[in-house]
């Protein structure tokens, strides 16, 4: 509760105590753990709170993490958001849960590429399907020039 400004348990702590506060779903615990840290962290293990939140469908957390950083967007060392890995992971209700709480679909990673361009990707028709009918653009280029379609 006595925080000194600018602590981050991701540095002076092991994160697994915010990734398993995140996964009980405490957004309370979350928000003392985080809200010193002025951007969303990555762990050791390269992945966002967004990511860890979305993964145990814990759509309290995503609100938290919203509110303290202004988005469910941060991106790992590759670019990739949450949404990313939802995708590529085939995880469907957590890419609901993230589009929920507002994470933009447009985002790309260092290669230009969308969540949309890996669905294509990995043949995922379920998950670019529900993209597109959120109105997902068809039209958004990778850095090679070419389009999820």
């Amino acid at each position: 509760m006595d925080t000194a400004p600018g602590y981050s348990y991701y540095q002076k702590c092991d994160d697994m105590v915010v990734q398993l506060t995140i996964k009980w779903g405490n957004k309370e615990v979350v928000r003392l753990l985080l809200q010193t840290d002025s951007q969303a962290a990555i762990d050791t293990l390269g992945w966002t709170s967004s990511t860890w939140a979305a993964i145990y469908m814990q759509i309290p957390v995503l609100e938290v993490l919203k509110e303290l950083y202004g988005g469910v967007d941060a991106k790992d060392e590759m670019g990739w958001t949450a949404l990313h890995w939802m995708v590529f992971l085939g995880q469907m209700e957590s890419m609901k849960a993230l589009l929920g709480a507002g994470a933009q679909p447009s985002m790309i990673d260092q290669d230009k590429w969308t969540p949309l361009h890996w669905a294509a990707s990995l043949d995922r028709g379920t998950e670019a399907k529900y993209l597109v009918e959120e109105g997902y653009r068809l039209d958004a280029k990778d850095c090679d020039g070419l389009t999820p379609f």
